[in-house]
């Protein structure tokens, strides 16, 4: 006992503590002096100006700890968390959330999430899925504009797709293309809502499945206008100048508008807009 006890009084004049007091095998490191420690600890630390260290090691240095003690601690300074063995496994005790962000779960078809409502997810078959990751299309839970053109009349952007998936890109070659000061893609591409900032116009495939999964948008949010009011998309019809444009009392894809003309009519005519954004979150 002697031999232990001269061992921990010369480690702790080496950490610079200036006081070391055993009471009832109680023992206490302070810098404060003068103190004992608490009846109900069998070591107390204590200082004002100085921590406690814990052993820091990577998640390989921790597995080759040799029979690690039920409740070791450490601190793991590859995924920044304090970590405990209980169980005969390590725990996180606690983590830098900035560092180790809890990963995302796939929501459903439709939970309020990002900012609007999931009105789809990619499946197996639709361009662009890929097993495994959630893609996930949000809506918003009200119309943008009642009545808004599609911008550029005698200006046709030839990269537009029907796709799943191609919006956001059908918009931004939209906005590249034309100046007009107001036109439906750029209503979308500077929409801001729920703290983002990354909505577009829908492409066809997309606004079709905004159709079809209405209900779940409109048990949040406003209700999608019928019988006239139709509802722009961002996909160019192949030939001409013209637009594609869908009324939501028939949901069928065949059934879209598409208004063509070789002069400058149709991208001035007004239409609804309902602005969507996309989410993919990989395991």
């Amino acid at each position: 006992m002697k031999k232990k006890t001269n061992l921990l009084i010369t480690a702790c004049l080496l950490l610079n503590f200036s006081v070391t007091t055993f009471s009832q095998n109680r023992v206490i490191i302070s810098d404060e002096g003068g103190s004992e420690a608490h009846e109900s600890a069998i070591l107390e630390l204590k200082s004002t100006d100085k921590g406690f260290l814990l052993p820091r090691m990577d998640t390989d240095s921790r597995n080759n700890i040799d029979q690690p003690s039920e409740s070791l601690l450490i601190y793991n300074n590859q995924t920044k968390c304090v970590e405990t063995f209980i169980d005969s496994e390590w725990h996180e005790v606690w983590c830098d959330e900035e560092s180790e962000p809890e990963p995302l779960e796939c929501p459903e078809i439709g939970d309020e999430f990002g900012g609007g409502v999931v009105f789809y997810i990619l499946q197996d078959g639709d361009p662009g899925y890929v097993p495994g990751v959630c893609h996930a299309f949000i809506s918003e839970t009200e119309d943008q504009s009642s009545g808004i053109q599609f911008g550029c009349p005698g200006t046709r952007v030839n990269t537009t797709s029907t796709d799943l998936g191609a919006g956001s890109s059908n918009t931004a070659d939209i906005v590249a293309d034309c100046d007009d000061a107001s036109f439906a893609a750029k209503l979308c591409d500077e929409h801001v809502s729920g703290g983002y900032s990354d909505w577009f116009l829908p492409s066809a495939y997309e606004l079709t499945q905004l159709c079809f999964n209405r209900a779940v948008v409109e048990a949040v949010g406003d209700d999608f206008y019928e019988d006239g009011h139709d509802y722009y998309c961002s996909t160019e019809p192949n030939t001409g100048n013209g637009t594609r444009y869908k009324d939501f009392e028939n949901c069928d894809p065949g059934q879209d508008t598409v208004c063509i003309t070789f002069g400058d009519g149709c991208k001035g005519d007004e239409h609804r807009v309902r602005c969507i954004r996309e989410v993919i979150i990989e395991p």
